[in-house]
């Protein structure tokens, strides 16, 4: 039997055109995602940098005005300025003559032998001098301060803060600036010219005595050297910086105590925040001063 013949092909119909394909992104567009992406956290922390700036000169306003003595207002009182006096002042005599002794120390044992060798050893004591009224006097006492008042002063205001005990000072009416940072700013402001001054006297003596020892020059002839070169001049400029310094480290530490959030951890990381704050902005108010004085006033 004839097998039946196979059907026509079927005609071939319009192939279907393929589906079109997305676009690509420009390149200019890929590296603003990109630049958005790493710039975006500069731009917030910035933001956030110059809030906090505005929030603390916010409240050094506030103390300021608090400072002026009036009538209707309620403050903590004189026995709270000498609470906080013998705790900035008193107890922290010890720590800063140390630290001045031994800067004193390293200063001459640093100077000495490279001067000795140029037969310039009579430089040592006014290089001594200088170095501590000057600069490292009022620095390395406001570091020491921060260190340990200036953390002090945030912890405590933290805590009492985390307790709610702030919130109770409001509530009865009471100003926490009037009550907690104007007595901590004004002992500060007190104390810290004081340790300074003693802090050089100490750092001096230092000197004097290894000169003595070491390098055979006597209290006397050490402290005339020492005062041919400081003038009245470099003791106001110390003091001046001294008097910065304890407003930078009073009113930055106060702020972050009444700034805390979250319980103990906030009150450590608080305490950390304030005392590196305090510490660079200490050492950028010192380049200002330093640059002023040695630009302007000197050039």
């Amino acid at each position: 039997m004839a097998e039946p013949p196979e059907p026509p092909a079927a005609a071939p119909g319009p192939t279907e055109p393929p589906p079109p394909s997305s676009p690509a992104p420009p390149r200019s567009r890929g590296v603003v995602s990109r630049l958005d992406r790493l710039l975006a956290p500069v731009g917030r922390g910035a933001t956030a940098l110059l809030e906090r700036a505005f929030d603390v000169s916010a409240l050094a306003a506030r103390t300021a005005v608090r400072l002026v003595p009036r009538r209707t207002s309620l403050g903590a009182g004189p026995r709270e300025l000498f609470r906080q006096l013998d705790t900035v002042g008193t107890r922290s005599i010890g720590i800063v003559a140390l630290v001045s002794f031994l800067t004193g120390v390293i200063l001459v044992l640093q100077s000495a032998p490279q001067l000795s060798d140029y037969g310039q050893l009579s430089l040592v004591p006014g290089l001594v001098a200088f170095s501590m009224v000057r600069e490292l006097g009022p620095v390395m006492t406001a570091i020491v301060i921060t260190g340990r008042v200036g953390a002090a002063y945030t912890a405590e205001l933290g805590t009492m803060k985390v307790g709610e005990e702030v919130l109770a000072l409001e509530t009865m009416a009471l100003n926490p600036v009037s009550f907690l940072v104007v007595p901590r700013v004004v002992a500060l402001a007190i104390a810290l010219p004081l340790l300074t001054a003693i802090g050089d006297w100490v750092g001096m003596g230092a000197g004097a005595l290894i000169c003595d020892l070491q390098f055979g020059i006597g209290p006397r002839a050490f402290f005339s050297g020492a005062l041919d070169l400081v003038d009245l001049a470099d003791l106001f400029q110390g003091f001046l910086k001294s008097l910065v310094f304890a407003g930078l480290i009073a009113i930055v530490s106060c702020y972050h105590g009444l700034a805390v959030e979250g319980g103990a951890e906030g009150v450590g990381l608080a305490t950390k925040a304030a005392v590196v704050t305090c510490i660079v902005l200490i050492i950028l108010a010192n380049t200002l001063f330093t640059a002023f004085a040695t630009l302007v006033l000197e050039g």
